[in-house]
């Protein structure tokens, strides 16, 4: 009986955890942005693609953005403090649960054989062994949800490191494809100018033949 009422108290103060749930905040976008009748883009239920530029199959437009993505000093610091809310966050819940430890000593000793007090009872004649060890299991009980409460918190600061490195690889993504496709553009009305160059350098000569 007495165990009983021990097992419901140590539930009913468990679920006694301080301050409300957290909930995430209602947000309605606009329908359309400011100023357009229609947005050029749109969300879709599809998964995020980490690949997404090999729909263009240009092997230079990969080497780029793997190269960009490898050498971004800002992304690796980025991945350095999401490796740091993960293992904090590891640490603080590891405070939920019980904690053991185990140790254990050897020592080799021989006493005088003057001695006022031998252990071993050889007289100081030989030499003996001492094994010495210990054990200790702890846990504190989340009564009032502290530790709890702190474990949410490690682990939204994890999700919003995570959250910010993907938006940051996202971006420097996204401007070498911008600046590689613009490059392409370029490159293309170049071509264009130099074709219609050589088209009016012919009539040129057309003309100047005729005359």
């Amino acid at each position: 009986m007495k165990m009983t009422a021990l097992a419901f108290t140590v539930v009913l103060l468990s679920g006694c955890t301080v301050g409300p749930d957290f909930k995430h905040p209602e947000v309605t976008p606009p329908p359309l942005w400011s100023g357009r009748e229609q947005a050029d883009s749109k969300t879709v239920s599809k998964e995020y693609d980490s690949q997404w530029w090999n729909i263009f199959r240009d092997s230079t437009l990969s080497w780029l953005i793997n190269h960009a993505t490898e050498n971004n000093y800002d992304l690796r610091i980025a991945g350095t403090r999401l490796l740091q809310t993960e293992a904090q966050s590891s640490i603080v819940s590891g405070d939920e649960l019980p904690s053991a430890s185990l140790t254990s000593e050897y020592q080799r000793a021989r006493n005088s054989e003057n001695g006022l007090q031998d252990i071993s009872g050889l007289e100081g004649k030989k030499a003996y062994s001492v094994w010495q060890s210990s054990a200790s299991l702890n846990w504190e009980p989340d009564f009032w949800g502290q530790i709890h409460r702190a474990v949410e918190a490690t682990n939204a600061r994890t999700e919003a490191s995570a959250e910010l490195r993907i938006g940051m690889l996202l971006t420097i993504q996204a401007e070498t494809a911008r600046n590689y496709i613009l490059l392409r553009g370029v490159q293309a009305q170049i071509i264009t100018v130099q074709q219609n160059l050589q088209i009016a350098q012919s009539l040129l000569r057309l003309t100047l033949i005729r005359q």
